[in-house]
């Protein structure tokens, strides 16, 4: 009797604990009254809630709109930072790529987060890493999360835009989708870190896709790898003490060794911390970043092969028989995107010449770095840099105003560059900066109601 009543009680009060929820539910929802045919649906109009107010919203938490949420708010400006993953870092974090590129001139944040990463311990010293500076991503997600809540900075993670509200050529508010439903956020001035220019696209910005015949670069998917003796596999991986290019064609060869042919001709494994290493050795060719399904089969074969991969180093045995995949990255990297039309167009003309500008607001050491556009082109031979030799170059302010809409700024890759030059101001140390800078106008933006080409506006020397 008293296990019949225990489970009486149970049900009872499972159930009085599930119809509350289920009539909040029913409550809420929305579209039951939307017109419905064979090929569309048209919703009915509704009214969507204005949740946030700020002075700027950064959109997108990746390299570069950390740095431009971080400067927002330490210029006094109230900011909003939305991203779309549970944690900020982007290609450092979501897509393991645990490296530094193009740091070492740069000051400013890149500086204050390469001293954290080795205060944390977070940060590769056991072995010199040469131009990489790489480090724990685990660690990465920690400094990005206690920095922005040092600046007071109102963070929107799984939170995706979807939408930008646009009245006399001037953005004013994002829409997005999340848990808690369709929302609107409005500011002074916005921020388009999302990497393939979303921002800008919804506020119907003009912009370039890929080469003159619309080829871009391939995406990749990363994995992280342990198991490994340094000493035993250091002339396959990517350090200070051993050529990086050599070090590539001697990890392909034991990849093939073990029976598998990789689609990355030049595969790279390095070390982000303390036996941890980051294995990029793979390519998804004539993909794009802004297509769900492109994004869904190139998450899904490339995940594949990088446990192919791994197989083979297990396969050779020896130095590699312990080697085991502890993870694939949860989103894949993607090198290209949208480049939306500037005031300014960043071109290879500027690489060549070392083109310096009075609104400098990034100088660029980096050289072009195109991945090869097609699996055929792959394996013959062809430098990433396609012969051009490339100087130290300004990316200008102007490139980061859209022509086409008041209100927004770009940073990250997607700012105003052509094919070539894209491919070389990119990389995340770069976008770290260029989104500092981005804060730093909006913020002066938003406080004083002066447009980001006003010329009292001093820019950031970092």
């Amino acid at each position: 009797m008293k296990r019949r009543k225990f489970i009486k009680n149970a049900v009872a009060l499972s159930v009085a604990s599930v119809l509350p929820y289920r009539q909040v539910e029913a409550n809420n929802s929305i579209g039951i009254n939307s017109d419905v045919s064979e090929n569309f649906i048209i919703e009915k109009e509704r009214r969507i809630p204005v949740r946030h107010q700020a002075d700027v919203v950064v959109c997108g938490g990746g390299p570069a709109g950390i740095g431009a949420a971080i400067e927002a708010a330490r210029s006094g400006a109230k900011v909003i930072l939305v991203e779309h993953a549970g944690f900020l870092g982007g290609t450092w974090t979501a897509g393991l790529l645990g490296v530094m590129l193009d740091h070492q001139n740069k000051k400013g944040l890149v500086e204050e987060l390469k001293q954290k990463l080795i205060e944390g311990h977070w940060k590769n010293t056991e072995h010199d890493t040469a131009h990489l500076f790489t480090f724990d991503t685990e660690g990465m997600k920690l400094i990005l999360d206690e920095l922005c809540a040092q600046s007071k900075i109102t963070v929107l993670l799984y939170t995706y835009v979807t939408g930008a509200i646009v009245q006399n050529k001037r953005i004013t508010h994002i829409i997005t989708e999340s848990k808690s439903g369709r929302e609107a956020i409005a500011a002074k001035m916005f921020v388009d870190c999302t990497g393939d220019g979303d921002v800008a696209f919804f506020c119907g910005c003009s912009y370039d896709w890929g080469d003159a015949e619309g080829n871009t670069q391939p995406m990749s998917m990363l994995g992280a790898v342990t198991g490994l003796d340094f000493e035993l596999i250091k002339d396959c991986v990517q350090w200070g003490g051993f050529s990086t290019r050599q070090a590539k064609r001697n990890l392909i060869q034991e990849i093939r060794n073990g029976g598998f042919e990789p689609t990355y001709r030049m595969p790279c494994l390095f070390e982000l911390n303390r036996g941890i290493y980051a294995l990029m050795a793979q390519h998804q060719f004539q993909m794009k970043s802004v297509s769900r399904d492109d994004l869904t089969r190139a998450s899904i074969e490339g995940r594949n092969e990088v446990h192919h991969i791994v197989q083979a180093l297990q396969r050779v045995g020896g130095r590699w028989k312990d080697i085991r995949l502890v993870a694939t990255a949860s989103q894949i990297g993607c090198r290209e995107g949208r480049r939306i039309h500037g005031l300014y167009t960043v071109t290879q003309n500027d690489l060549t010449e070392g083109k310096m500008h009075k609104d400098a607001i990034c100088h660029v050491t980096f050289g072009v770095d195109i991945h090869s556009t097609k699996n055929e082109h792959e394996h013959t031979g062809e430098k990433y840099s396609r012969g051009i030799k490339s100087k130290p170059y300004d990316i200008p302010l102007r490139a980061l105003i859209p022509k086409d809409i008041e209100g927004l700024l770009l940073a990250g890759r997607c700012i105003s560059g052509d094919f070539t030059a894209h491919s070389s101001y990119r990389v995340n140390g770069n976008s770290v900066i260029i989104g500092q800078n981005a804060g730093y106008v909006a913020a002066q933006c938003a406080l004083n109601n002066i447009p980001p080409i006003d010329t009292n506006i001093r820019l950031l020397n970092i």
